[in-house]
């Protein structure tokens, strides 16, 4: 493991997330030789061996959830990562994507409980997610 990189991946997130950056990317840096952050932030910039690399910020949550998706994805391809561990699940068929075309590892790490977060999120009113979350 020390000679593999690993790639973690957020579009909504910022590169500062206590959790991403300071617990899981800055221990993962004690194991791995390279460690990337790719997150909304001004500039690239390290921090204690946790390369960020620096996607825009989108106040649409529309743009967030393609564009800047897209944008993360293509930088995540162009780091030829090993390991690829990302948090939003808006991500999830670019993580598909990931995937099939590096034949890397892919890790889906949630945060939230998404379920309840659906049902109280009065945007998504009406919708198909919105009314499976409600089955549940």
């Amino acid at each position: 493991m020390k000679d593999s990189r690993i790639a973690h991946i957020t579009t909504l997130h910022s590169a500062f997330d206590t959790r991403i950056l300071y617990k899981e990317c800055k221990s993962l840096a004690k194991y791995f030789k390279e460690v990337y952050l790719i997150a909304p932030s001004e500039e690239n910039f390290e921090i204690d061996k946790v390369k960020v690399v620096s996607i825009p910020r989108f106040k649409n949550r529309f743009l967030r959830m393609t564009l800047g998706d897209f944008i993360a994805f293509r930088k995540a391809l162009s780091l030829k990562s090993h390991i690829y561990h990302f948090h939003d699940p808006e991500f999830i068929p670019w993580a598909v994507l990931l995937e099939k075309f590096t034949r890397a590892k892919v890790i889906y790490d949630v945060h939230e409980d998404y379920f309840t977060s659906i049902k109280e999120k009065n945007w998504i009113k009406g919708s198909v997610l919105r009314n499976a979350a409600n089955s549940f």
